[in-house]
């Protein structure tokens, strides 16, 4: 009897030490083979680019890590429909890692207004530019205020307008519209601005919304346009008035858990990740404009002439976030993006 019950207690024992390795001394979050899991939310679904940027973010970040962390993806919003959710989810830790967008990131973070301001940036190559240098950095720096680090800023293409009954040439020609738009405040303050109606609707809920007419238009980037796949919407505007960079965002207590070792080669693999996001967004914006095409939609883009009235009529609008923002990273990257 004394024996029977001194195995049970040596078993009892062997697996309480088990457990223990497994989720407390190794400091690990459970996940196949004991690695590092890292579920990652975007409201896109799997076949997009957002979903080819989390497929190749999967890759890189096993390969280089030898599997210790394991990226889970979970498209189309299955964890959190919107990004204002899964912003909170990463921040109290209920999921690892999120791709979300500037302008929801913004609504608590004003150094993110940046992306936001209408005309800022002459093109895509500024932005990069941006992204790349020290006013990038310091914006990613605010997320650990928040408890969250910002590992990679994921380009998404040039805006571009849908609308259901005519394109845009003039700031006259966006007065009266239902239009969808992102949280952020200053994209809303700018709609406002030339007298339209901005409405925030997640992104899986858009296509419905303008079906039945509660919205007339839809702000978005030219790689995720053809996703809506809305027939009443017949005129399509490419206005570069705003780009759309996704920031790939951790939770920050959870990377800090991690092994130096694993955090170093993870960071390791951002350029090369970044790089292929746009590479991939300069490809999905080419098949976007085709998509929208043979979709039926009249796709316009604005001349350079046209593009300068909107710019000028801006300039006072974002000075007055200059403050905002942050003096100096809105002067450093006003010097880097007019270089």
């Amino acid at each position: 009897m004394r024996r029977s019950a001194m195995r049970h207690a040596l078993r009892y024992a062997a697996l309480v030490v088990a457990i223990a390795v497994v989720t407390g001394c190794g400091g690990l979050s459970p996940g196949s083979g004991g690695a590092h899991k890292m579920r990652l939310n975007f409201t896109l679904p799997v076949n997009s680019i957002r979903g080819d940027d989390a497929k190749e973010l999967e890759r890189l970040v096993e390969k280089a890590t030898d599997g210790a962390v394991e990226v889970q993806q979970y498209p189309a919003g299955q964890l959190y429909k919107s990004d204002p959710e899964a912003i909170t989810a990463v921040k109290s830790g209920a999921i690892e890692a999120a791709m979300v967008t500037t302008g929801d990131l913004s609504q608590s973070l004003p150094a993110f207004q940046l992306f936001e301001l209408p005309y800022f940036f002459p093109d895509q190559t500024s932005l990069d530019k941006v992204e790349d240098g020290p006013a990038g950095a310091k914006i990613l720096d605010t997320l650990e205020t928040q408890n969250m680090v910002g590992l990679a800023y994921i380009d998404s293409g040039a805006a571009i307008t849908l609308l259901a009954d005519h394109a845009i040439h003039a700031p006259s020609d966006i007065k009266g519209l239902r239009v969808r738009s992102s949280a952020g405040k200053i994209q809303l303050a700018a709609f406002e601005e030339l007298g339209a109606s901005p409405i925030t609707i997640p992104a899986p809920d858009v296509a419905s919304a303008a079906s039945r007419g509660v919205i007339d238009s839809i702000y978005t980037s030219v790689p995720t346009a053809p996703e809506y796949k809305v027939s009443r919407l017949k005129f399509a505007t490419e206005d570069d008035r705003q780009f759309f960079p996704p920031v790939l965002v951790v939770n920050q207590d959870w990377w800090q858990k991690l092994p130096e070792d694993l955090r170093t080669k993870i960071t390791s693999v951002m350029p090369t990740f970044v790089k292929f996001a746009r590479t991939t967004s300069d490809r999905y914006a080419k098949n976007g404009r085709d998509a929208l095409v043979k979709q039926g939609m009249s796709v316009n883009i604005l001349t350079k002439e046209e593009r300068q009235v909107f710019s000028t009529r801006f300039e006072p609008f974002n000075r007055k976030y200059r403050d905002e923002i942050g003096a100096s990273i809105y002067d450093e990257a006003t010097k880097v993006a007019m270089s």
